[in-house]
C-alpha cells in the first residue's frame, strides 16, 4: 500500500519539474483558497443565515478538530521529511495525515450540499478536489494524505447532520437565535 503511495506521488508531484508554468498556481490553490471558507461563513452573516453559518462552521470545526486529533495520535511522515519529491513550498515537518486542508474543504462541500445549495456546493466539491491534488503536488502531501481528509471532510459533516447538529440548533435557539 506504501509503494502505490509513493508511486502516486511521484507521479502528480514529478509533474513540477516539467510544467513550471503550472508551479504557481498550484501554490497559490494549495496555500490560499481555503480562504474561502472564512469569506462564505462571512457571507452567510452578512445574510443573517445563522443556521447555514453554523451548520457548515461546526461540520468544518468537527473534522478539523478530528484531523487534529488524529495527527496527534498517529505521526505520518511528510514526503519531504524522507527525501521525496520536489518541495516547492517550506512547510512544518507535523504528521501529514489527514491532510488539514483537504479536509476542511471537503467538510466545507459536503456542508453546502447538505444544506441543499446545489451550485455552491459543487463548485466547492471540484475546488475541494483541487485543493488535494495541488497539496500533492506541492509536495507537502502523499495521496493517502488526500484520501483521508476527504474522508475526515465528508464523514465528520455527515456525522453532524445526523447526530450533533439538533443539538446545536436547540442551543443556539435557547440563546435566542431563531434558526428552527
Amino acid at each position: 500500500m506504501n509503494n502505490l503511495n509513493i508511486m502516486l506521488f511521484n507521479a502528480i508531484n514529478g509533474l513540477a519539474k516539467t510544467h513550471f508554468d503550472l508551479n504557481a498556481f498550484m501554490i497559490f490553490v494549495a496555500k490560499y483558497l481555503i480562504i474561502l471558507i472564512p469569506i462564505y461563513l462571512t457571507y452567510l452573516l452578512i445574510k443573517k443565515d445563522i443556521k447555514g453559518f453554523l451548520f457548515i462552521g461546526t461540520s468544518v470545526l468537527i473534522a478539523i478538530t478530528m484531523g487534529y486529533i488524529t495527527k496527534n495520535v498517529y505521526y505520518h511522515p511528510r514526503p519531504f521529511v524522507i527525501g521525496l519529491g520536489i518541495d516547492l513550498v517550506k512547510d512544518d515537518a507535523t504528521s501529514s495525515f489527514p491532510s488539514n486542508h483537504t479536509t476542511a474543504m471537503f467538510a466545507f462541500a459536503t456542508s453546502l450540499l447538505f444544506e441543499k445549495r446545489r451550485i455552491s456546493g459543487i463548485f466547492a466539491l471540484f475546488v475541494a478536489l483541487l485543493v488535494g491534488i495541488s497539496r500533492i503536488y506541492i509536495g507537502v502531501h502523499f495521496p493517502f494524505d488526500i484520501l483521508g481528509g476527504m474522508l475526515f471532510g465528508t464523514t465528520f459533516t455527515i456525522f453532524n447532520f445526523f447526530r450533533i447538529f439538533s443539538y446545536i440548533e436547540k442551543f443556539a435557539h435557547k440563546l435566542g437565535f431563531d434558526i428552527i
